[in-house]
């Protein structure tokens, strides 16, 4: 038996699908700002400054795509977002309307922008864990791991294990 309240009540609490960005009114805010932003160059007058909704919808898109699963889990998300923020702003002249939408063309900035921090912060990693391994045997095993308390053996293994550690990390680049 259909119950006809109980569709009512579902429809009701149904959620509404609103897109964060309007992107054909984005498109053209930012294909006049972007045209002005030109004709000041070509003057040689300094660039003018985003509008406060140009730039909250700039930080809308790079904190959603932070947000997305392929970037969510990392420590250095602020980083991004100000990575992306700096790239959206320092190209923000080069958009064109007939390219295509504001909305994806300052989204693969933002995607762009993550993919660098990460592989910076990557380099990072790899060059502390080399740093690591050249100075495991020489300071770090002596000092961390006292004679008195732990035997030979042991030093061994954890001066053997810190190497491939590094060795298994530096690989996977």
């Amino acid at each position: 038996m259909f119950n006809y309240k109980r569709k009512i009540k579902m429809e009701k609490t149904k959620a509404l699908v609103v897109n964060y960005i309007d992107k054909e009114e984005f498109s053209n805010e930012m294909d006049i700002h972007a045209s002005e932003c030109r004709e000041a160059r070509e003057k040689g007058l300094p660039e003018p400054k985003c509008s406060e909704s140009i730039g909250k919808k700039f930080l809308l898109i790079a904190t959603n795509v932070a947000n997305k699963g392929n970037f969510y889990n990392y420590s250095y998300k602020e980083e991004m977002i100000s990575d992306a923020l700096e790239n959206m702003v320092r190209y923000k002249h080069n958009y064109r309307k007939d390219r295509g939408a504001a909305f994806s063309y300052f989204t693969q900035y933002a995607i762009y922008a993550f993919i660098a921090r990460i592989k910076g912060e990557k380099k990072g990693q790899v060059k502390r864990m080399k740093w690591m391994q050249k100075i495991a045997l020489h300071e770090i095993t002596p000092h961390v791991l006292n004679d008195n308390d732990l035997d030979q053996d042991f030093r061994n293994e954890y001066a053997e294990w810190l190497i491939q550690f590094a060795d298994d990390y530096t690989t996977e680049e």
